[in-house]
């Protein structure tokens, strides 16, 4: 079975461009399908963390994946793991992929992404 991939991007207004780190997130599904949502999270100081999937269905119209804070220890230290990307699969088997630098969401707060049938986008940040 083949799976088409679809590489897309965070809407911004390019004013108030601002990349950063993303720790923990809401991804709703806006979709009348339900759909397969996976999250994965990293630690750039590798060392001893190690990358870690989170998966969930998002039901359709409304349904939600909360990807929440994963502290890790690196060289004794807490940090937190960052989201690295999200992928979103279609019950027809194709897959929407937003990947790390995020841009314009809230600076350490949770972000929303929303789903619909043909991108991820995120809710612009107000701050």
């Amino acid at each position: 079975m083949s799976h088409s991939h679809v590489k897309v991007g965070v809407g911004y207004s390019p004013a108030h461009k601002r990349v950063h780190k993303l720790f923990s997130a809401t991804i709703v599904n806006k979709t009348s399908q339900p759909v397969t949502g996976t999250v994965l999270y990293t630690c750039d100081n590798s060392g001893t963390c190690q990358d870690q999937t989170l998966r969930g269905i998002l039901n359709a119209n409304g349904g939600e994946l909360r990807a929440n804070i994963v502290p890790c220890t690196h060289e004794g230290a807490a940090v937190n793991k960052a989201i690295k990307q999200i992928e979103i699969e279609k019950q027809d088997s194709t897959k929407m992929v937003l990947s790390a630098p995020f841009q314009d969401g809230p600076t350490d707060e949770n972000w929303v992404f929303e789903v619909n049938d043909n991108q991820i986008s995120t809710i612009p940040s107000t701050q």
